[in-house]
């Protein structure tokens, strides 16, 4: 959005969050010492976890502060505190030709 020359904007009277992170995400959606699971995953004695599977169920047992993300065709395992550093990711997969996993 923020390179293209074709945007309109309306006014309105909501609150907006800018979701540019996995941090923003957990921040967007209400995270704060709660897991946030969207879909079909669990979490036992686990603690501010971000997951979202995919179509797979996602058991996460005894972890904290991780974001598990599973795209069904890659999966993706990080520590909350490096969420800001996921662009590093997006670099290397383009450096190694796997842009198809973006």
């Amino acid at each position: 959005m923020e390179k293209s020359a074709n945007v309109l904007g309306v006014r309105a009277r909501f609150s907006w969050h800018d979701v540019g992170s996995w941090d923003g995400l957990w921040d967007a959606v209400g995270g704060v010492d709660d897991n946030v699971i969207r879909g079909n995953a669990i979490a036992l004695d686990s603690e501010r976890v971000l997951a979202y599977p995919d179509s797979r169920l996602m058991v996460l047992f005894g972890v904290r502060d991780l974001i598990v993300v599973d795209t069904g065709d890659a999966i993706l395992i990080a520590h909350r505190e490096m969420s800001p550093q996921v662009g590093r990711v997006t670099k290397e997969l383009e450096r190694r030709g796997l842009k198809r996993y973006l």
